[in-house]
This record gives C-alpha cells, sequence and structure tokens, in this order.
C-alpha cells in the first residue's frame, strides 16, 4: 500500500499546536509489534477528517515534550477506536487484523516533507503556459469572399419572398 507521509508539523497544525488538543488512544497489551511500547498514541483527525496517528513514544522523542495522557482533550478506549475506523482500517492496512495505529504511527516523518509551496506551484504552472507556443488557427478568409457569399444568399432570399 502506499504511504501517505506527512510531516510532525502537519500533526501539530491538526491539533492546533498542542498535543494536549489530541485524544489519547491507550494501547495496553497487543499481540502487535510496534514503537508504541504500550504507551499508546495521539490521535487527531487532518483537514478531510482522516484519523492521524503518532504514538506516545516517538512523538516524545521527536518534540523532547513529556506527555501526560490525562492532559489530553480526551480518551478513547482501543476497541473503541478500533470500532469506529474499521472500515477506514480495511483500506488502510494491508492485511486484515493489522493494527491502524502502528500504521497511522507509520505515516508521520519527524522532519518537514519537501513540498513545494502553493504560490511556487502556481507561479511554475503560469510561466509553463507563458513558455508555450500560441496555437493560431487559419487566417480568416478575405471579407470581400464572405460579403460575395451573402450578398447571394440575400439576393436569393429576396427575390423568393416576391
Amino acid at each position: 500500500m502506499d504511504t501517505n507521509s506527512y510531516s510532525i508539523f502537519d500533526f501539530l497544525k491538526y491539533c492546533g499546536g498542542s498535543w494536549r488538543n489530541t485524544l489519547y488512544v491507550p494501547c495496553g497489551v497487543c499481540i502487535h509489534p510496534c514503537r508504541a511500547e504500550q504507551r499508546g498514541a495521539l490521535v487527531v483527525a487532518d483537514g478531510h477528517g482522516r484519523p492521524r496517528a503518532i504514538s506516545v513514544v516517538r512523538y516524545e522523542a521527536i518534540t523532547g515534550q513529556r506527555i501526560d495522557p490525562d492532559e489530553c482533550i480526551g480518551t478513547l478506549q482501543r476497541y473503541a477506536f478500533d470500532r469506529v475506523f474499521q472500515e477506514f482500517a480495511v483500506w488502510e492496512c494491508e492485511h486484515i487484523g493489522d493494527c491502524l495505529l502502528c500504521r497511522l504511527d507509520s505515516e508521520v516523518s519527524a522532519r518537514p516533507l519537501q513540498r513545494e509551496p502553493k504560490a511556487a506551484l502556481e507561479q511554475s504552472l503560469l510561466t509553463e503556459d507563458r513558455e508555450r507556443p500560441l496555437k493560431r488557427s487559419a487566417p480568416p478568409k478575405s471579407g470581400r469572399a464572405r460579403s460575395k457569399c451573402l450578398c447571394s444568399v440575400d439576393r436569393r432570399a429576396s427575390q423568393e419572398s416576391e
């Protein structure tokens, strides 16, 4: 499956710059080996409403901040998270039964992603349009031939009406 990588900075944007604005999902005992080390994950929704998650262990390692789950905006038990996002997990996870939190955690990059800023992208598209040669249509027929043709049509129409 393709990964939809995004930066930790995007995650922070989704939660308003503070991990306290995320939902805490505790892991507990799990059969899936992952980087969460049974400490849970922080979950937010992106601009399209898709869940985005990062394990508490990775968040602390990247930012240097210590997470206290009691300070998060809320706690969503693991079974509730799995139930709410079960259809999403079908499309995101490679195998049935894979851990969606692990999958979402793997999409977060600790460094900024190299993306072209929107303004630069629009400018490059405008430049491409200017560099392309303009398509020219065939030159118009001389006005004389056109008027002669129209006059003959007009004459015939007036003769038929008389």
